[in-house]
């Protein structure tokens, strides 16, 4: 699961993914729940201990590291509209509010329209991993064959479709000469 991080009130337990930016301290991180939800924190102040949390997916995170949106626009459109802030208090408990993402100081969050303009190895690796969780394949048997339909969510963009066929088939068959095809149905899912 990874390395436990704090406890949150509204969130629960929330464990260590991967760290983003550090200096002294992690700056920028990525944790998740149990239930493998992920949350983008920013520590605002390292003596408090002063975090905002903000409940993202893993479109938004691949969409800031690439640049493709700010680093703002992960914590504006936190997926519950809420940004928990959490700190140590004087005497070393955790104490978070919640608050609406309108509610929040522009001054807690990313400079407005800030890229995160950071690439190394590491971060395309987690992009990577990323992008792999994104593939959710669903098996129904039908007419004694099998048919996965992977909903729209599961494609990065339209470009993605075969590397992630290709991805998938190597890492969950043997047989490496596999022909598929695909349509995108009018629900929004792509059955192959």
């Amino acid at each position: 699961m990874g390395k436990e991080w704090i406890k949150v009130k509204n969130i629960g337990q929330l464990y260590w993914e991967k760290t983003l930016v550090t200096f002294d301290f992690p700056v920028l991180f990525v944790c998740k729940d149990f239930e493998n939800r992920k949350y983008l924190c920013l520590n605002i102040d390292d003596e408090t201990g002063e975090t905002i949390i903000a409940l993202t997916n893993n479109r938004y995170l691949i969409d800031m590291l690439i640049d493709k949106k700010p680093m703002d626009f992960v914590f504006k459109n936190a997926l519950d509209n809420k940004i928990t802030l959490v700190k140590y208090d004087d005497n070393n408990k955790i104490v978070s509010s919640v608050r609406e993402v309108n509610d929040v100081s522009k001054d807690l969050l990313p400079k407005e329209g800030e890229y995160f303009e950071l690439h190394n190895k590491m971060l395309d690796e987690y992009i990577d991993f990323l992008k792999n969780q994104l593939l959710k394949l669903e098996y129904d048997k039908c007419f004694n064959n099998n048919i996965g339909v992977i909903s729209k969510l599961a494609f990065y963009s339209i470009n993605d479709i075969d590397s992630l066929f290709e991805r998938f088939f190597e890492k969950n068959f043997l047989e490496k000469n596999i022909n598929y095809t695909y349509k995108i149905s009018s629900k929004d899912e792509m059955i192959a």
